[in-house]
């Protein structure tokens, strides 16, 4: 295993995974998240997961879906703008971004050809974070799919196994 996906919003995982990861840096992807959606507060999210991770550098730097569900297309953009200041700083590697319900708009950022890759909620069941997708949104979902495919970026599943469904839900079904 070499991928390792965080947040700043998940407790205290960077941490963790700043003291587990020391002396293997260089062998692993780590790909962390920034959830404020005030393009002006992306710089100290950003240095604030380095610090947590105990490194100089993350792999890739992803726009957090709640922050595009709150900001929108335009205000990820903006979001974008100040991540790729952090890129030719080398600070990031690469730009990602997430969603577990926003495709229509994650789609169009995709389509920009801004982004170095995208971690879609894409799993047994046809769930975001916590709700069953709609059929617009899996028919937005596909498209998100298809033009990451188109343009060469890389494609992360999430929410493989349900979304919860086999923690909460086991013996119902």
């Amino acid at each position: 295993m070499r991928y390792f996906d965080t947040a700043r919003i998940y407790a205290e995982s960077e941490s963790i995974m700043g003291k587990g990861l020391a002396g293997v840096r260089e062998q692993v992807y780590i790909a962390t998240k920034v959830a404020d959606p005030r393009p002006d507060h992306t710089r100290e999210s950003i240095e604030k997961s380095l610090e947590e991770l105990q490194t100089d550098y993350v792999d890739c730097a992803q726009i957090h879906s709640p922050a595009i569900e709150r900001v929108g297309f335009d205000g990820a953009m903006k979001i974008h703008e100040q991540l790729l200041k952090l890129k030719d700083e080398k600070m990031v590697r690469f730009i990602g971004l997430t969603t577990h319900v926003a495709f229509e708009t994650v789609h169009r950022l995709i389509a920009t050809g801004g982004f170095d890759q995208v971690l879609l909620a894409y799993g047994y069941f046809n769930r975001g974070l916590d709700t069953l997708l709609s059929h617009r949104n899996l028919q937005h979902r596909a498209m998100c799919m298809a033009k990451a495919h188109e343009l060469g970026m890389a494609t992360i599943a999430m929410k493989v196994m349900g979304a919860g469904v086999f923690s909460h839900n086991s013996s119902n079904l």
